[in-house]
């Protein structure tokens, strides 16, 4: 018989470098960073890829405000739209019934909804307004809720100091709120709707 080698005994890390290391290696990113990357994809129109990523949000944080927005924005995008108006002009139903995926998740986002934020974010109400084509009445309403936030929003940038980015977001703002009116001067212009 041949003689065997000692067993030599391997130096493991201390208990604190080992839960140090896990922790490392299980560490999920933010939810700003997923959001983030969300928003990313959107703009590059990857909205498969963008959805799941919300998912990831909507899953640790149901309620969170921005990925709500950004899921109703990915439904929107995927073609959902084109299918529920051919549903809806086959079947005859109010609008919105058929637009349940992303109709359902911007209304989620305002009161009385549980989990709304106070005031609602005015995208959901520019989408919802978008979404209202067979109900000029109601697309209006959504177009004058998001004009007053918008402007209640600008109030707000009054106060504070200015810097250039600020000073950004502020022209954005503007132009959005000129973007909803002109919207409702379309739908009131519009002579399918006869509102006069």
């Amino acid at each position: 018989m041949g003689r065997t080698r000692p067993k030599t005994r391997k130096a493991h890390p201390p208990a604190t470098e080992l839960t140090e290391t896990i922790r490392e290696e299980k560490s999920e990113p933010t939810i700003e960073a997923i959001l983030e990357k969300a928003q990313e994809l959107v703009v590059q129109c990857d909205y498969d890829l963008a959805g799941k990523f919300v998912e990831r949000v909507l899953h640790r944080a149901p309620d969170n405000v921005e990925g709500k927005e950004i899921l109703g924005v990915v439904q929107l995008e995927t073609g959902l739209l084109d299918a529920a108006k051919q549903v809806r002009m086959q079947s005859h139903t109010d609008a919105r019934s058929v637009f349940t995926p992303f109709y359902q998740t911007f209304l989620s986002l305002l009161p009385p909804n549980p989990g709304a934020p106070s005031p609602p974010p005015p995208a959901a109400h520019l989408y919802l307004a978008q979404l209202s084509d067979n109900d000029p009445r109601m697309a209006l309403k959504h177009f004058a809720a998001a004009v007053d936030i918008l402007t209640l929003q600008l109030k707000g940038k009054d106060r504070a100091a200015v810097t250039t980015s600020t000073k950004k977001d502020e022209d954005e703002t503007r132009r959005t709120i000129v973007r909803a009116l002109i919207g409702q001067v379309e739908i009131w212009m519009d002579p399918a709707y006869d509102l006069w």
